[in-house]
């Protein structure tokens, strides 16, 4: 899931390290992008907000701050 986004992949080979999203085009590491979700997604839990990310369909991301610094 692009971290910047909310856009889910449906395949991924493990092989791509980088990619580039083609909702919003940005580019991202793959494990750097994975870290930041878990990040976003354990704050919204911490928060009391996982409830919504667990039962949305729709890929949206959980801000735990500025995005500037990453897209």
């Amino acid at each position: 899931m692009c971290n910047c986004c909310g856009y889910k992949m449906d395949t991924m080979p493990l092989s791509l390290r980088e990619w580039k999203c083609p909702s919003c085009h940005s580019v991202s590491d793959r494990d750097t992008n994975a870290a930041r979700n878990i990040r976003d997604m354990g704050l919204a839990d911490s928060l009391g907000h996982s409830d919504c990310i667990k039962s949305s369909t729709v890929g949206s991301p959980v801000s735990a701050g500025s995005t500037s610094e990453r897209c």
